[in-house]
């Protein structure tokens, strides 16, 4: 996505379509905050693809502060994109009873049948937090992410320690782990501790280890982003268009 991409069509719609300043509206509240979710999930895949493409000339196999900057922010992007995607769990199951309601429904019906099956998995997972066996690979990243890949910093310590050790410790030795690295110089832009980037990575990548392949993962984590922001745009579309109920 570059920025000469930007190509949507422009429209607008009345505020107070959208929103009753004078009563309260569960229905709205939960589509404002729909909305400003799949902004996120939006802007997170923008700078991701924007770092690659700015990274593209680099030899990523080389040790280089070029290459900790790349993997450190990589890894960064990754764990924000995890942790939005949790949170938004945590709102869909506090908010359960509101995609049962007559506009809701209303909503869920002009959506394909694949749409629908996108949404039923992630309020599915959201709300019965299921079992890794025998889902596909969209639902066994979303429940990885929802059951592990949430990254707190009141209890990171603990997690990035563990990280620490199997990278630099316990995995085969390699360029990479040998030394543990970082960046120093006057400005924010010249200083970066690649070595706490690395015990990040290697976590996550034990947590994903307990329910899939990594590679696997790595694989499928980009289009299971697109297929969730789809299946809300789609929703959000059927939502202004519908709007006042």
């Amino acid at each position: 996505m570059n920025l000469i991409d930007f190509l949507g069509e422009l429209k607008n719609i009345k505020p107070e379509r959208l929103i009753d300043s004078k009563k309260k509206d569960e229905i709205e509240d939960f589509f404002l905050t729909l909305g400003i979710f799949y902004n996120d999930l939006k802007s997170f895949t923008f700078y991701l693809v924007q770092m690659k493409n700015q990274f593209s000339r680099i030899d990523l196999n080389k040790i280089s502060v070029e290459t900790g900057e790349y993997y450190g922010m990589e890894c960064q992007l990754q764990r924000l994109i995890a942790s939005t995607l949790h949170e938004f769990f945590n709102f869909l199951d506090e908010k359960r009873k509101i995609l049962e309601t007559g506009e809701f429904q209303l909503l869920y019906e002009e959506l394909n049948i694949d749409l629908k099956s996108k949404w039923d998995a992630i309020v599915g997972i959201a709300i019965n937090k299921k079992a890794l066996k025998g889902l596909g690979s969209f639902s066994k990243i979303l429940v990885l992410i929802r059951n592990n890949l949430a990254f707190h910093y009141k209890q990171s310590g603990k997690c990035l320690k563990e990280g620490f050790i199997d990278f630099f410790f316990n995995d085969p030795k390699g360029d990479a782990n040998e030394k543990a690295y970082y960046s120093i110089g006057d400005k924010m832009r010249d200083t970066r501790f690649f070595y706490c980037d690395a015990a990040a990575k290697r976590y996550m990548k034990t947590l994903i280890n307990k329910g899939m392949d990594i590679n696997e993962y790595m694989k499928e984590f980009s289009k299971v982003i697109e297929d969730v922001n789809f299946t809300i745009m789609a929703l959000m579309k059927e939502y202004i268009s519908h709007r006042p109920y």
